[in-house]
Parts: C-alpha cells; sequence; structure tokens
C-alpha cells in the first residue's frame, strides 16, 4: 500500500532562478526501507524537508506531495507525530540536557499523561540500549549515543515514516553499524518506512528495498539494489557511490546468471568464484606491496608531547599523556571510535584548548599553550567539524569578498548566491575548506573533511590536498573515513582511551586491523592480502585477468 507520494514536485530557493527539484516524482510502499543517494547539491536533503510541512525550506514549491492520498500541505492532512525526521548533525536536533527530558520532550508536546511517558520512555531507554545513560547530560554521551538518542526521541512517539539525512556521517565504523542495526530494527519488526539519504552505501545498501538515485534535482534510478550496477556503472560520478562488491561485480561479470553481490559475505564468494574460474593463483605477487614510514629525515612541524587533558576538574582526563609528532609536508589521519580525544587533540594543536600538562612544539621550538600567546599558532588554520561554524554572513559570495576565488583550487561558485543555512552539509563542508585554503595556511587541521561530500567529490577533495601537500602544506586529519584516511594519508594513527594505540603508513594500519578498516581489506583479505582500497582491487583484478589471458594465450 503506497504511504508516500511526489507528483512533478518542483522547488527553487528565494533570489536564485534555478529549480533543484525538476518535476520529481516517486512513490514509496508501507514499510519501506528506501535508500537514497546522489553527489554533494543533487537537493537529496531538499527533498527530505520537503516531504516534512514544519521543516520545508523557504522557496517557491509546485506539484503535491501525498500522504496516505492526501496533500500533505493541505489543513486537512494531520501528520503530527507520523514522520519523524533525524538530522545529520544530533547537536541541532537534541533540545534537552537531561537523556530522559529529551525522550519525553516529544511526548509531552502531545499531551500525553505523565504515567505513560514513563512507560514509553522506559521501553524505549532498554531498546535502544540507553538505560545506563537515562540520567547523564546529554553533553556528556558520545557521537553515537546522541545519534541514537535523536532516533529514540523520534522512534518513541511511534511514527510511521523516519526521514534521516545522512545520520552515519559524524560516526565512526562501529557506531555507524550499531546505528544502521538499530534502523533495520524498526523497519523490519515494526514495520516502520524508512526514508534515509547516505553517502556511505556499503552497509546500508543490503537493507535496501529499493534505491533512488539523485542527479541535478531529478530521479535517474529508483529500483530494487541489486540492478544498480548496470544503470551506475557507466556514469563515472556515480560508480564512485557503489560499494567494493558491486564494483567488483562491474569489472568481473562474464556470468548473468550470478547475482550481483550486496554483502561482504556475498562478495567474498563471489570473489572466490571468479578466481577459481579465471584459474588465479593466489601469490603475495598478485597483491600491493606493504608501505613504509614516510621520508624520516623531516623535520616536524609540531609535536604534542605528553599531553594532559580535561574540561573540567572533577571530570576524568580526555587525553593522557598523549603524544603526536606530524612531520612537515606530511598528510596524517587520525582515527578512533566517538569520544576518543580526536577533536580534542586538533583544537590542542590548533591552540584552542590548552592542556594542563604538556608541551608543544611548532617548527621544533616550544610554544606557549594558548594561541593567544604565541603567533607560531597563526600560520595554523583549524576547520571544525560543524562546517556552519566558519560562516557569519548571509550569503556565500559575503563570506568570500574578501578573498580571490581564482586562487582556489575547485569551484564554489554555483554556490554563491545562497545562504549558509541552505547549503546542504556537502556543499557547506566544500566551502568551508575553501575559506580555510583561501588563508594560505602552513599547517590545516581538518576535522571531518569529507562530512556530507559524495565520493566522487571526494576524489576531487583528496587530489586537491595532496597536491597541497605535495607542495609543502602540512595537513592533520581527524576522521571516520577509513576509504579517505587510505587512499590519501601518509601515515595514520588511532586514539584509544586518551592515548595514541597505533601509527603507522595506511597499508600497514589498515591490512593489521580486522575490525576497523576498509570495506575492500574485508572484501579482500582472504584472497590478495594487501588491498585496502577499491583502487587496489580493481588494479588487482585488471593485471590478474591481464595474467590470466596470457597464460590462457600460451597454452593456445
Amino acid at each position: 500500500m503506497e504511504i508516500l507520494k511526489t507528483e512533478k514536485l518542483n522547488f527553487k530557493y528565494p533570489n536564485t532562478e534555478e529549480k533543484v527539484l525538476t518535476d520529481f516524482s516517486f512513490s514509496v510502499e508501507k514499510g519501506e526501507f528506501v535508500l537514497m543517494c546522489g553527489r554533494t547539491g543533487s537537493s537529496k536533503s531538499t527533498l527530505l524537508r520537503l516531504l516534512m510541512p514544519s521543516l520545508s525550506p523557504s522557496g517557491e514549491k509546485s506539484g503535491t506531495v501525498l500522504f496516505h492520498g492526501e496533500d500533505i500541505y493541505s489543513e486537512k492532512a494531520d501528520i503530527k507525530a507520523t514522520i519523524g525526521f533525524v538530522f545529520q548533525n544530533p547537536e541541532l536536533q537534541i533540545v534537552s540536557d537531561k537523556v530522559y527530558s529529551e525522550l519525553a520532550f516529544g511526548l509531552e508536546n502531545l499531551n500525553i499523561n505523565s504515567e505513560e511517558i514513563r512507560n514509553k520512555v522506559c521501553e524505549i531507554a532498554d531498546y535502544f540500549g540507553l538505560s545506563d545513560v537515562i540520567g547523564a547530560d546529554t553533553s556528556t554521551l558520545s557521537g553515537g549515543k546522541k545519534q541514537l538518542l535523536a532516533l529514540a526521541s523520534i522512534a518513541v512517539m511511534r511514527p510511521e515514516i523516519l526521514l534521516l539525512d545522512e545520520p552515519t556521517s559524524s560516526l565512526d565504523p562501529v557506531a555507524a553499524e550499531e546505528f544502521i542495526t538499530i534502523l533495520c530494527k524498526l523497519n523490519r519488526e515494526f514495520g516502520i518506512t524508512i526514508i534515509i539519504s547516505e553517502h556511505r552505501l556499503h552497509n546500508i545498501i543490503p537493507h535496501a528495498d529499493r534505491v533512488l538515485v539523485l542527479e541535478d534535482g531529478k530521479n535517474i534510478f529508483y529500483d530494487s539494489p541489486d540492478k544498480i550496477c548496470s544503470v551506475l556503472q557507466n556514469r563515472e560520478y556515480l560508480f564512485d557511490y557503489l560499494p567494493p562488491t558491486v564494483k567488483l561485480y562491474a569489472k568481473v561479470s562474464k556470468s548473468p546468471q550470478k547475482d550481483c553481490p550486496l554483502t561482504i559475505r556475498d562478495g567474498k564468494k563471489y570473489l572466490e568464484y571468479y578466481i577459481k574460474s579465471e584459474c588465479i593463483p593466489l601469490t603475495h605477487e598478485n597483491s600491493p606491496e606493504k608501505g613504509t614510514d614516510c621520508d624520516m629525515v623531516r623535520e616536524y612541524a609540531f609535536e604534542l608531547n605528553n599531553i594532559s587533558f580535561r574540561y573540567q576538574k572533577s571530570l576524568p582526563d580526555v587525553l593522557s599523556d598523549f603524544t603526536l609528532k606530524i612531520k612537515k609536508g606530511e598528510f596524517f589521519c587520525l582515527m578512533g571510535a566517538n569520544a576518543s580525544g580526536k577533536t580534542t587533540a586538533l583544537k590542542i594543536a590548533g591552540g584552542i584548548l590548552c592542556p594542563y600538562e604538556g608541551k608543544i612544539k611548532i617548527d621544533g621550538k616550544s610554544v606557549p599553550l594558548r594561541r593567544e600567546n604565541s603567533e607560531k599558532f597563526n600560520k595554523i588554520i583549524s576547520l571544525p567539524q560543524d562546517a556552519s561554524l566558519v560562516f557569519t554572513h548571509d550569503t556565500i559570495a559575503e563570506e568570500f569578498e574578501a578573498y580571490d576565488l581564482s586562487k582556489l583550487p575547485f569551484d564554489i561558485s554555483a554556490y554563491m548566491k545562497k545562504n549558509p543555512t541552505d547549503l546542504s552539509g556537502g556543499e557547506a563542508q566544500l566551502c568551508a575548506i575553501a575559506k580555510a585554503l583561501l588563508k594560505s595556511p602552513k599547517i590545516l587541521l581538518l576535522d571531518e573533511p569529507t562530512r556530507g561530500i559524495d565520493p566522487h567529490t571526494q576524489k576531487m577533495l583528496i587530489f586537491v590536498l595532496k597536491n597541497l601537500q605535495k607542495a609543502g602544506m602540512t595537513i592533520l586529519a581527524v576522521t571516520h573515513d577509513a576509504e579517505f584516511a587510505a587512499e590519501c594519508a601518509n601515515r595514520c594513527g588511532r586514539i584509544f582511551n586518551g592515548k595514541m594505540l597505533l601509527c603507522d603508513t595506511p597499508r600497514n594500519f589498515f591490512a593489521n586491523n580486522y575490525f576497523y578498516t576498509t570495506s575492500s581489506r574485508r572484501l579482500c583479505r582472504d584472497f590478495f592480502p594487501n588491498v585496502i582500497t577499491d583502487g587496489d582491487m580493481i588494479k588487482m583484478i585488471t593485471k590478474n585477468q591481464s595474467q590470466s589471458n596470457e597464460s590462457t594465450e600460451g597454452k593456445i
């Protein structure tokens, strides 16, 4: 039964002539799990917000949105608490200072009596694994717990539809898997209709009933996940979206009777089938070489030595005897679970936070711990995780009035007329990175730089950042994006419980990790031991196909 439908939906933002949605039509069956994807700026977030009138953006709209056959924008439509929305950033959604109060907030607005609220809150806390923090301050929760809380605060009102806008973009891989698991349970066990926008497809696509692909505000694909390969492999910028299992199928499939694998388990079976059918010998020569550390003779750009930090005297240390040394011209990716201390370390490196113990060196010289006490910090530019914090004007054009945009290594002209609040998460991130680069930093500190950015645009960003690094810029990026780190870093480090646990080249780092690694590594570890990126995998496949063909020709 159809629960939601758009018919020839058009939309454009104020003071713009170009439509961001054009004659957009699609329908969703009750209980379906719909995965939405598309490039940064393809209007995914706009579409999601138009499906919920209370969040509808300002602008010119035409066409209809039907909920149970009724125009969702009509006075007769009663959608109170029947459609829930989960934002990319839980900080924008959480309104209470206590976990219990946050879970009860929506129910109180529905005028439910206090005893029923108590029962519902306790039930949802148990179901979501939040019972142990029910009395905690929301500000003390990790990013993963905050996003679960945001979802639970909507689920407690028992909505028919859940709309989610890139909810895992700020979560570490383990927290992201936990979030998706809960989301799938809500769909399977309670029949809640799910419409989710995501750039990370590998852990969601196996659960989707249908995949909706947007391109320039239009619906270009809407079908089952197993059919996505045939459509997207011929569009390079969308091919980058595909999980490694689907890329594998697209590159080697010679057997139409074999279904396109969507999970790592099925991908391994398909890879094993391919290796056997092509008679490929599994030798170490068929894997990329393990990495070696970058040039050890270079001086350090900055050092954090034996740093200890806590936010209040009464709280435990966030960082304890933490040491991190970054070489000049190095690209270092700092990884770890939510609340492990990554962002805190980044802020200390930029002089934004002051540790109570330890030393900071820049260019080999000790500096005062606070930014205002040392001009040395002026060569460091920090970009926060929340890109919206860097904007202070009404339009992007005003943000860049003082800068020469011709010096930018990528184009942001399409966003000039927009208000920063109207940008998608990925668009805001690109503009924030542009603003940071135009300040010509010697050292660039990035907190989740790929947040909200689609995989194809990520390739452009990686190209830009690596060129800047080659030109001498030192880059430290905090990231949960294993694929990004594997592609661009000289070294990766993992922080655990406020201490550095492991530092190594990306190939060694991810090849030695079992759980905290890339999807390509999970797929290929039993066959090509040192493969860590999709590019590695495709090179191995191409190389082995050639070797297999040469061997066959030799026998003939």
